[in-house]
């Protein structure tokens, strides 16, 4: 992917939790990993589901059932050369 400006590569992530009976627990969006993670950490979820978008046509995806998946597949989503393949 081109830029054609020199605004910097901003990645967005969408996060959503859900509880054991099916409720809604975190609904976010943010531009900063550390808050995603932040809000992983911080509440008590059953399933999540998570985002990261790299341009209007390209992001990854996934649904997770433990914190350690979720963050190994936030790391993976985010990875130097990821986003060098993206860029």
């Amino acid at each position: 992917m081109k830029r054609f400006s020199s605004r910097k590569f901003r990645l967005k992530y969408y996060i959503k939790c859900w509880d054991k009976n099916g409720d809604l627990v975190i609904d976010a969006f943010k531009q900063i990993k550390s808050k995603i993670l932040d809000l992983l950490s911080s509440a008590q979820w059953q399933k999540a589901y998570i985002k990261v978008v790299y341009d209007a046509d390209q992001y990854n995806d996934s649904d997770h059932y433990s914190l350690e998946s979720a963050i190994n597949a936030l790391n993976a989503y985010t990875e130097k050369s990821m986003l060098d393949f993206i860029e």
